[in-house]
């Protein structure tokens, strides 16, 4: 079984969208690794010029290359299985999942979210990671111990008789990994 590396770049990453008529980025076989990078963030959310804060240069070359990007998951992929087919079951294993950067960020829309009435302006925080502690510090101070999850992923999903894509996107959201 072989290794293979997905790098985010501008050719290899989606913005905002699921949809099966995007090309493959990579292709293969069942049994195969594939360690996939991941990245976050648009401009308005970087972490501001002397905060110590690296942003990743795939994520610069990204925002680069999609001026006026819109918020939305940045999703590395699509990746075929050589033999699979649209309406084929699956099994992904994830195995790690290991924080690419050494900040993230949470921000509240005025009537978005699981609280839309309670918050009225917008809130950014840009959380410090100690990728080594495996730690995140709130601004308030307070350390949190890192578990991180795969938070969005998609499948090509088998299209009805009369051809018309599916309702749903085939998306699915992963709760636990083999080892965090």
């Amino acid at each position: 079984m072989a290794q293979h590396s997905l790098r985010a770049t501008p050719e290899t990453v989606r913005i905002g969208a699921f949809d099966a008529r995007f090309p493959a980025v990579m292709t293969v076989a069942s049994g195969d690794t594939v360690q996939v990078q991941c990245v976050s963030g648009r401009e308005e959310v970087l972490p501001p010029p002397g905060s110590g804060l690296a942003v990743p240069p795939e994520l610069t070359a990204i925002i680069a290359a999609n001026p006026g990007m819109v918020p939305g998951h940045i999703c590395s992929g699509p990746i075929a299985i050589a033999g699979a087919m649209p309406g084929d079951m699956l099994e992904v294993r994830i195995e790690a999942i290991e924080p690419g950067a050494d900040w993230g960020y949470n921000m509240i829309r005025p009537l978005a979210g699981t609280l839309p009435e309670d918050f009225h302006e917008t809130s950014l925080m840009i959380i410090p990671i100690d990728r080594a502690a495996r730690t995140c510090r709130l601004p308030w101070g307070l350390d949190l111990p890192l578990a991180p999850f795969f938070g969005v992923m998609g499948w090509r999903r088998r299209r009805p008789s009369g051809g018309s894509a599916p309702r749903s996107r085939g998306s699915m959201a992963a709760t636990s990994t083999t080892r965090s």
